[in-house]
């Protein structure tokens, strides 16, 4: 036969306040990984500013057309559309 040991209030306040800390580590290392953001001054984006200027510059397209270009080849899933397409195709309706 197997005798049951009823926990006290005692032991499942401590079990609840283990698993409090639990989470909020887990949480702490969520908020430390979305925490990055990028920035003008984040390392590496003056070089890259320069850069689709550049290409755009060399191939006398404009910069949003670079961009464009580099979200389909990187496959990112990064659709833009032009306003003026949108707004036709909501009037058309």
């Amino acid at each position: 036969m197997v005798t049951r040991v009823k926990r006290t209030i005692e032991d499942r306040i401590a079990d609840t306040q283990a698993k409090l800390k639990s989470l909020q580590t887990e949480k702490k290392k969520l908020q430390s990984s979305k925490a990055k953001k990028l920035t003008k001054a984040s390392i590496g984006v003056a070089e890259l500013l320069k850069q689709i200027d550049s290409v755009a510059k060399e191939n006398d397209v404009k910069v949003a057309d670079v961009i464009k270009l580099a979200a389909r080849l990187k496959r990112t899933g990064l659709v833009i559309e032009h306003k003026s397409s949108r707004f036709d195709d909501v009037m058309s309706l």
